[in-house]
């Protein structure tokens, strides 16, 4: 299923692009800067602290639910190059962006994401379920359909949240889902998110993750970690 290609991409303030959806009326990430949010939210409060944790670990499990862009993808991607650290991401995505929209993305304009510019156009070309080794350190699976219809075959220790908001897509926000996403996550695995609902964590905290209230990226306030312990 592809977006409408009126999808409409726009300048964040940190100079890095992000997509207005037409079919959801709300922005993939924040206008203060899509690059800034991404590593805020997801590599330093998701990844590097999980490894601050564990730093004996070797390879790292990653689910993310929303590829969208592929952002998110691509900054763990150039972690695990840097790092010299494996990791295995696989991602759901039901409303794949036009191919369009996506050449048109700046990320790999930046200096430091330049030598990704192949790699990023590999991880948008997967096909439904399929899975692609980008180097030694990096194994992408992309899945292409509902993520309450997926089946989880490895265990995680990273949950990247990046969902469209609980106003927009409420049902990725409830207790049915998120039950199954925990049942799939290590013990000591992390869940990291931008958002920081007060019902959306309570509903954490009912499933039996103790849960953590982390200064937002700019133009947010707060971010929610959630650790299952």
């Amino acid at each position: 299923i592809s977006n409408d290609l009126r999808d409409e991409l726009f300048i964040s303030d940190d100079g890095s692009h992000s997509v207005q959806s037409e079919k959801f009326k709300v922005s993939y990430h924040s206008k203060h800067g899509a690059l800034t949010e991404s590593r805020h939210v997801f590599i330093k409060a998701g990844l590097e602290e999980y490894l601050e944790k564990f730093p004996a670990k070797t390879k790292v499990n990653i689910f993310e639910m929303g590829f969208g862009t592929g952002l998110n993808a691509l900054l763990a991607l150039d972690f695990a190059e840097k790092r010299n650290l494996k990791i295995h991401y696989t991602s759901v995505e039901k409303f794949p962006l036009s191919s369009e929209t996506i050449a048109k993305l700046n990320y790999c304009e930046f200096k430091e994401l330049s030598k990704y510019h192949d790699d990023f156009a590999l991880l948008h070309s997967l096909k439904n379920e399929a899975s692609l080794t980008i180097s030694p350190n990096f194994k992408f699976e992309l899945v292409k359909g509902d993520v309450t219809q997926m089946e989880h075959r490895i265990t995680y220790d990273l949950i990247f949240f990046d969902a469209f908001g609980p106003g927009t897509q409420s049902v990725l926000w409830q207790k049915e889902l998120h039950q199954v996403l925990f049942d799939a996550l290590d013990t000591n695995g992390l869940l990291v998110t931008y958002c920081a609902q007060g019902q959306f964590k309570r509903t954490l905290k009912e499933i039996g993750y103790t849960i953590e209230a982390l200064p937002g990226p700019p133009g947010k306030r707060e971010m929610t970690r959630a650790l299952k312990s």
